[in-house]
């Protein structure tokens, strides 16, 4: 089963629940002018990304990973701040939310036939067109303002629910986290193709030097 499917079982509404599950699963734009453009399958959905602060340059992400481990962490964050704050938290929102935050990358980004993900032109990023699908599909509103200020201060609009300053918050601290621990993959990927190629010249090095004697 799809790892976001699975996860809707933790929407109590059924209604709700039916309908995030058909999001997942068919998430066509509803706009005519926008049929153009194709989704990537979300088992091979990815994107590219960055950090202000940082001079390390862009990482690859897959979509389903990351949506699933923020969701779980929005989910457990909430029921903490429910016992040690006193809160009533729209568990179903926050979590349909979650779901479907970053599904719209799909049509962001595409897979070329290195596997490598390249831009697929389309002119308005993910956040406004789940807005837009969302609207259209007549979702509840606190579910489509979670998802609109995700991005948080760096969006057109800030988190105005205390469901959505949680998400905001749980999906900036695990997009750091995830860029910080991908560039390291990508510096140990390089120190071993470094290694790989010096061995690779002292071999050849001393292949030379026994031809000489």
């Amino acid at each position: 089963m799809n790892p976001l499917i699975e996860l809707t079982k933790h929407i109590k509404n059924k209604q709700l629940r039916e309908k995030v599950v058909k999001f997942i699963e068919d998430s066509e734009l509803s706009n005519k002018y926008f049929k153009k453009y194709s989704r990537e399958k979300l088992e091979r959905a990815g994107s590219v990304f960055g950090v202000a602060s940082s001079s390390m340059g862009p990482v690859e992400r897959d979509i389903i990973s990351h949506t699933v481990q923020v969701t779980e962490m929005a989910i457990e964050s909430a029921k903490l701040f429910e016992k040690n704050y006193g809160l009533e938290l729209d568990m179903d929102s926050l979590v349909a939310a979650s779901i479907m935050h970053d599904i719209m990358k799909s049509y962001e980004f595409h897979r070329d036939e290195d596997n490598d993900l390249v831009p697929t032109g389309m002119p308005l990023d993910h956040t406004m067109l789940a807005v837009a699908e969302l609207y259209k599909r007549d979702f509840p509103e606190d579910v489509i303002h979670i998802v609109a200020s995700h991005p948080g201060e760096a969006g057109t609009v800030s988190p105005r629910s205390f469901e959505a300053l949680i998400f905001h918050h749980i999906d900036s601290t695990c997009s750091v986290i995830e860029y910080y621990i991908e560039n390291k993959k990508k510096m140990e990927q390089k120190l071993m193709l470094l290694k790989k190629q010096e061995l690779l010249r002292l071999n050849e090095k001393s292949k030379k030097s026994g031809s000489d004697v």
